[in-house]
């Protein structure tokens, strides 16, 4: 018994394996039938059977007495009578055509938009591989650009000469990674002590009293403490010349206003002016292994500090504080001395020298000067 009724399930499962083929194929006709109008192909088909039908009847009505006098046969004679008969055929075998065409028209249809869909998918495959071209192309341009940059930062901490410190400042400037055209740093460990800057200056060439273009050179610019007075020291520094010639330039005009004859560690100077352009240039570029300034690099002190267009910055002490923030300095009309409407907290970690310092520029930068009405001046 068992096995009879394995015997029979086995032939039940055969039988529904069978069917299921028919099924589909049944469901398959039905489905290309249904695409099909079957009312129009008809009605056209059946109209054009009978209007082709009539051509047979005319030969018994042309020429019979007392019905040649009504129109149209008034006129028709036996000669006429192949004239009469091709068409009515003609007429009934445009019904019929029409009645084929409908037939077959959901089968043109969709042969026509498989066509065009082929067409299409071939015309957008050589645009897909243009586009696909260009993008390539425009990335390999963009990294053939960052790369002559990241040469660039490289041949200046190799050789601190003109020509590199020249590209590079250059660079620093074209993608807008510097306040100006100048860049701050300081030349000693004692915060304000000698702070010194390199900038683009601008030379008009004159000739014949009049202006044929601007040429650029570098300047050394040093501001000091020790000083008799707060005036700009500089030094020009043109191709023909070497850093040492400028750096030796500056040291003695830094001796005539007062400061002495200094031991500026000039190596270290070197490093943290390529190493605050680097930052600049890299922190533009949004590169994953630098520092993410907000705004433009102006000036870097103690290598944590850096002052930018926009605020203050220190990762090193989790420092930030945006330009627009800086509180004001108001004047008190009584005294008639200046009052700071609200204080900027040190980091509790941070040196008090770099502090000091670094609060006072940013108070000269951002800090907007009032009235005692509320009134800038």
């Amino acid at each position: 018994m068992i096995s009879d009724w394995g015997s029979l399930g086995t032939n039940d499962d055969t039988a529904n394996s069978e069917q299921k083929p028919r099924r589909s194929r049944t469901g398959a006709i039905r489905k290309w039938f249904a695409q099909f109008h079957w009312g129009w192909v008809l009605g056209l088909v059946l109209t054009g059977f009978l209007i082709t039908l009539l051509a047979f009847f005319p030969r018994y009505l042309v020429g019979v007495r007392g019905f040649q006098g009504w129109p149209p046969w008034l006129w028709l004679d036996q000669n006429d009578l192949p004239v009469v008969q091709s068409v009515i055929t003609n007429v009934g075998t445009a019904f019929i055509t029409a009645g084929l065409l409908a037939l077959f028209e959901p089968l043109l249809t969709r042969k026509v938009r498989e066509e065009a869909k082929a067409a299409a998918l071939v015309e957008a495959a050589p645009l897909a591989e243009r586009l696909d071209t260009l993008e390539d192309r425009v990335g390999a341009a963009v990294a053939e650009e960052v790369k002559r940059q990241d040469e660039t930062l490289h041949a200046a901490e190799q050789n601190f000469a003109y020509d590199s410190v020249f590209r590079l400042l250059t660079q620093a400037v074209e993608v807008g990674a510097l306040a100006g055209e100048e860049i701050f740093i300081q030349a000693t460990d004692n915060p304000g002590e000698v702070t010194l800057s390199i900038a683009l200056k601008h030379i008009d060439n004159v000739f014949d009293r009049e202006t044929v273009g601007t040429s650029h050179v570098l300047v050394l610019r040093a501001e000091s403490t020790l000083t008799d007075s707060d005036e700009i020291l500089e030094s020009t520094w043109s191709p023909s010349e070497e850093f040492t010639d400028v750096a030796r330039h500056l040291v003695l005009a830094l001796s005539k206003a007062g400061a002495g004859i200094l031991n500026i560690p000039w190596g270290r100077v070197a490093t943290r002016f390529t190493r605050a352009l680097s930052l600049a240039v890299r922190s533009r570029r949004r590169d994953s292994d630098e520092i993410r300034l907000k705004g433009r690099l102006r000036e870097v002190v103690a290598d944590i500090w850096f002052i930018t267009d926009q605020g203050l910055q220190c990762p090193t002490h989790n420092f930030q504080i945006e330009a627009a923030k800086w509180p004001p300095i108001r004047m008190d009309g009584g005294l008639g001395g200046l009052l700071r409407t609200k204080a900027v907290a040190k980091p509790s970690t941070a040196d008090q020298a770099e502090w000091d310092y670094v609060f006072a520029r940013c108070d000269a930068l951002f800090a907007e000067r009032l009235d005692a009405a509320g009134n800038k001046f």
